[in-house]
C-alpha cells in the first residue's frame, strides 16, 4: 500500500474540525503556498486536493474512513512489536531458571554422594585404603557430572535456537497477509479503489496546474513585449473608460476612479506607502494621478465595490464586455493592469473585451 497523507496535518487542523475550521485554515496556508506569494507550487498543489477532498462530505466521510483504518493498522503493528517482545525475554527468564535448577540439582547430587561416602569411611577399619579409593570415585563423578551439565547447556541453547527461528517464521507475513487480518477483502478492496481514485484526480489537478502556468507565462511574455508606457498607461486608461458606466460608490465603499482622500475617509491610514502603492496589512490599492487604478485584496479586507451580479446573465466568452464579466462575477478581488482576479482565477482584457482567462479557482462561469 503506497504511503497515506495526512490531509488533516496539510491543513492544519482536527479530524474534527468544522467546514468553516478548515476553510478558514486552507485559505491562510493558500497564502502562505500559493506561488504569486513565493510559496511552493507542490505544496500548494497538496493543499489544494486536502482542502477539495475534506471540503465534499462525500469524499470526507471516504477519506475519514481510509484515515481510521490507518491508524487502526499501526496502533496494532506497535501493539503486536510489544507483545513480540514480552515472549522473548519470558522465554529467556524460563530458560534461565531452567539451567540454574539443573546446575542445583547437580551439586545437591554431589553433596548426597559425598556424606554417603564420608559415612562408609568411618565404619571402615581400612580407612587408608578406602579415602584413596573413594577420592578416585569422587573424581570420576565430578568428571561426569561436568560432561552432563555441558551436554544439557547444549539441548536447552539449541531448543532455543529452534523456537526463535519457528518465531520468526510465523511472525513474518507478507504486508498483504496483515492488511487481510485488519480488513475484510471488500473493505480492501474499497480502499485501493479510493487510493486510485486520489491519484487519477491528483494527475489531474496537477496536469490543469501545469497548463494554467504556462498560460500565465506566455501573458507575461507578451506584456514584456509591449512598450513600457503602452502597457501602463494605455491599458489602465482603456479600462478606467470601459468601466467608468459600471463603476458604483458611496461612502462604505472606494473603487476605480476614487481619489486618494476618499480611500483614506474609508479604510483609514495606510499601512505603508510604496510609491503609488497604498498597503493595508496584505492587500494593497494602487493610484496613478491621484486616483485608484487598481487593487490586490489578498487580505479580504478592502472595502471594495464595482457592481453587484445580475442574475439575468449566466457566463461571459471571449470578446465579452467588461459590463458582461461584472454583470456575470461581480466585483474582481484584484484589478492588475488588464488583469482581473476572481479568488486565484484571472480574466484577461484588450481593448475593454475579454481576450482570455486562466480558472485556477474553478469559479469563472465561461463558456
Amino acid at each position: 500500500m503506497e504511503e497515506f497523507v495526512d490531509y488533516y496535518n496539510i491543513i492544519g487542523i482536527s479530524k474534527n474540525a468544522s467546514n468553516e475550521e478548515i476553510k478558514k485554515a486552507y485559505r491562510k496556508k493558500a497564502k502562505e503556498y500559493h506561488p504569486d506569494s513565493g510559496g511552493s507550487s507542490e505544496k500548494f498543489l497538496l493543499l489544494k486536493e486536502a482542502f477539495d477532498t475534506l471540503n465534499n462530505e462525500f469524499d470526507r466521510i471516504n477519506y475519514d474512513n481510509i484515515f481510521d483504518a490507518y491508524n487502526k493498522q499501526a496502533e496494532s503493528e506497535r501493539t503486536k512489536g510489544f507483545k513480540q517482545s514480552s515472549e522473548s525475554s519470558t522465554n529467556n527468564y524460563k530458560e534461565h531458571k531452567e539451567s540454574t535448577d539443573n546446575s542445583k540439582r547437580a551439586e545437591e547430587t554431589n553433596m548426597s554422594y559425598n556424606q554417603t561416602n564420608s559415612s562408609s569411611n568411618e565404619n571402615n577399619p581400612n580407612s587408608t585404603t578406602y579415602s584413596t579409593k573413594r577420592f578416585k570415585n569422587w573424581r570420576a563423578f565430578a568428571v561426569l557430572s561436568f560432561i552432563l551439565n555441558f551436554i544439557l547447556i547444549i539441548i536447552i541453547l539449541d531448543t532455543f535456537q529452534s523456537d526463535a527461528v519457528i518465531s520468526a517464521n510465523i511472525n513474518v507475513e507478507p504486508i498483504e497477509q496483515q492488511e487481510a487480518i485488519l480488513f475484510s477483502q471488500e473493505e480492501y478492496d474499497e480502499l485501493i479503489s479510493d487510493n486510485s481514485i486520489l491519484e487519477e484526480r491528483l494527475s489531474t489537478i496537477s496536469k490543469e496546474y501545469n497548463e494554467q502556468i504556462n498560460y500565465i507565462e506566455e501573458l507575461e511574455m507578451k506584456i514584456d513585449t509591449l512598450p513600457l508606457a503602452e502597457s501602463t498607461t494605455n491599458s489602465s486608461t482603456n479600462i478606467t473608460e470601459d468601466i467608468s458606466p459600471v463603476v458604483t460608490s458611496n461612502e462604505e465603499f472606494f473603487t476605480l476612479g476614487s481619489s486618494q482622500d476618499q480611500v483614506k475617509q474609508i479604510m483609514g491610514t495606510p499601512d505603508s506607502i510604496i510609491g503609488s502603492f497604498w498597503g493595508y496589512d496584505y492587500s494593497s490599492v494602487t493610484f496613478e494621478d491621484g486616483v485608484v487604478t487598481g487593487w490586490s485584496d489578498i487580505s479580504e479586507n478592502l472595502k471594495i465595490f464595482v457592481q453587484k451580479k445580475n442574475p439575468g446573465i449566466s457566463s461571459f466568452t471571449i470578446g465579452s464586455s467588461i459590463q458582461d464579466v461584472v454583470d456575470v462575477m461581480g466585483t474582481p478581488d484584484s484589478i492588475i493592469g488588464s488583469f482581473w482576479g476572481y479568488d486565484y482565477s484571472i480574466v484577461t482584457f484588450e481593448d475593454g473585451v475579454v481576450t482570455g482567462w486562466s480558472d485556477i479557482s474553478s469559479n469563472l462561469k465561461v463558456k
